[in-house]
């Protein structure tokens, strides 16, 4: 092995080192308050992460059906709902007894990841690690970050965050780095790992996309290229999110789930552009108030002040970077895109996340253009330098979480939490059931959620000690259950969705009048309701495994893609 070539792992076994330190930094907030505060979205998506937890422990390893959590419902939130980058969280809460500590891992363990994906991102782009390295830590400690991660506890949102740039940096490639020949297949594997986490995370960075390539595409030199590598990078994306799109897409075939009519412009709690820039500053977070964070601002001020001496594309970050600073609030015209497809993203304050992306490679360049032109050419005083900038990045953001924590504690109202030395979800789940419900089967959800089933033509509530749950499976094993042919079960229907079985033979499954799923059949005993494999589903999961193997080897067979460059070969 080269001297260079030590060098080089030396020097990037201690940025590994450093980010580990980093992303135990993006998690230090917790250890004061020593329970995970009801954000959001926390009982959501606790059970999300729970149901993969015990379905992995029995070896199912495509939980379709929320059999564990979600009261036992088999609801079929995973065919509706991408969950294939909560596995991480799974994961830690299989080997971490106490579930609060299994999802605080989960936390830094994608803090880590997005510190690295970050870094080698910029790193590709500018082929500047100092400017990359800081560009990574104002990203991961950017304020909308730790937003998503403890105040409003959006999962997908979050980790949607941590994956962002691949994309970003793919399209970037195709549309400018013609001489990279698998730019298409970053992209269409970064926007399938967006669509397999956060589905309005990936609505929000295509539109982006979209107004980007607009904007740009006459300074594209070859477009015929360009339009076919677009072209290939769509058609891997599908492939690859197919295991989750191709059973989304059929059930929103075969059946007729409405359409709400949104108004974004009265979303609740919309701020103005004042309150926008307080919120960044006083990080309160009340009334679903929230913004950029102090470093944010400065970004915002310093990129003004020195706007005519960054480079091209920090300029052009820094102006998109302030667009969707500025759409986050009320000064923009919301009103006019109600009832439109950007509705779907239901509240202004999600374009922070492009924000904090954008300003976070603006930030990264006037931290190393300031270290780079400090006069004292001694290297102790340049790394003296930039540890204070990395002190100042961090500490702030710190204190701001400690006061969205403090802030979201009142908020909880009396509900549940994970807590240290429990670690058990104490109650209150909510998962809006009608939102993944097909329209003629809207009024059975009351039936279902109280477990009221319908024997012999009479409404009864079963109790839970006969409600087994199994992977993907459960069974009901009542006494009047057992001893009726014909059952409504307390079971959403969906079409081509369930199965039936009663003591190992195949039994009818049919859609009762009120929209619940009811099993016939001229046996008796208990009745079992498994997922249904479908041909949707088969493909789906056959066309992701071919598309993400194809598309793994291309990206790195070589051994070159993927890896930082070595500047000193």
């Amino acid at each position: 092995m080269s001297k260079n070539r030590k060098n080089s792992i030396k020097r990037y076994s201690v940025l590994l080192f450093i980010f580990i330190i980093l992303s135990i930094l993006f998690i230090l907030p917790l250890f004061k308050w020593h329970y995970l505060p009801f954000g959001d979205d926390m009982d959501f998506n606790v059970d999300r992460v729970l149901e993969l937890k015990y379905n992995f422990l029995h070896f199912n390893f495509y939980p379709q059906l929320s059999t564990y959590t979600f009261r036992s419902l088999a609801y079929p939130l995973n065919v509706f709902y991408p969950w294939y980058t909560l596995i991480p969280f799974a994961f830690f809460e299989m080997i971490i007894p106490n579930h609060m500590w299994g999802f605080v891992i989960g936390f830094a363990f994608y803090a880590f990841v997005g510190l690295t994906i970050s870094y080698v991102v910029v790193k590709k782009i500018t082929n500047n690690e100092v400017q990359s390295f800081f560009a990574s830590v104002c990203y991961i400690f950017s304020e909308y970050l730790s937003i998503d991660a403890f105040r409003r506890f959006d999962l997908g949102e979050f980790v949607g965050m941590i994956i962002m740039p691949i994309a970003f940096y793919g399209f970037y490639d195709v549309l400018f780095k013609g001489e990279n020949k698998k730019s298409w297949i970053i992209l269409g594997l970064g926007m399938s790992l967006l669509v397999l986490t956060h589905m309005l995370s990936t609505l929000i960075v295509s539109m982006c996309l979209f107004v980007l390539f607009f904007i740009f595409f006459k300074k594209v030199e070859n477009k015929k290229m360009v339009f076919l590598n677009l072209l290939k990078s769509i058609l891997i994306c599908i492939g690859a999110s197919a295991i989750f799109l191709f059973p989304f897409i059929y059930q929103n075939i075969v059946q007729y789930f409405g359409t709400k009519t949104t108004t974004i412009s009265q979303s609740f709690y919309p701020q103005g552009f004042g309150t926008l820039i307080m919120s960044s500053l006083n990080s309160e977070c009340q009334n679903f108030q929230y913004g950029i964070g102090v470093c944010g601002i400065l970004i915002l001020i310093l990129g003004l002040i020195y706007f005519k001496k960054l480079s091209n594309l920090s300029k052009v970050l820094y102006i998109a970077g302030s667009i969707t600073f500025f759409m986050s609030s009320t000064a923009f015209p919301w009103y006019l895109l109600d009832n439109t497809i950007i509705s779907i993203i239901q509240f202004p304050y999600r374009l922070l996340m492009l924000t904090s992306m954008f300003y976070a490679f603006v930030g990264g360049e006037i931290i190393a253009k300031a270290i780079a032109n400090y006069t004292n050419d001694s290297q102790h005083s340049k790394m003296f330098i930039s540890a204070c900038f990395l002190i100042g990045l961090i500490v702030p953001q710190i204190g701001q979480t400690q006061l969205m924590l403090q802030n979201t504690d009142s908020f909880r109202n009396g509900y549940g939490e994970l807590k240290k030395d429990t670690g058990v979800y104490k109650k209150f789940t909510s998962f809006q059931l009608e939102t993944y419900t097909p329209q003629n089967e809207q009024g059975a959800c009351s039936n279902v959620y109280d477990h009221v089933a319908i024997i012999d033509g009479n409404s009864t509530k079963l109790s839970t000690k006969n409600i087994k749950s199994e992977p993907n499976s459960i069974v009901y094993t009542s006494k009047l259950v057992k001893d009726s042919h014909d059952v409504v079960l307390p079971i959403l229907y969906y079409k081509d969705m369930f199965k039936a079985e009663r003591n190992g033979k195949a039994a009818t499954v049919y859609c009762s009048e009120n929209g619940q799923l009811a099993v016939k059949s001229s046996n008796l005993g208990p009745i079992k309701i498994s997922y249904k494999y479908n041909f949707a589903s088969i493909l789906g999961i056959i066309c992701s495994l071919v598309c993400w193997v194809l598309g793994l080897i291309l990206l790195f067979g070589n051994n070159k893609l993927g890896r930082v460059k070595n500047e000193e070969e």
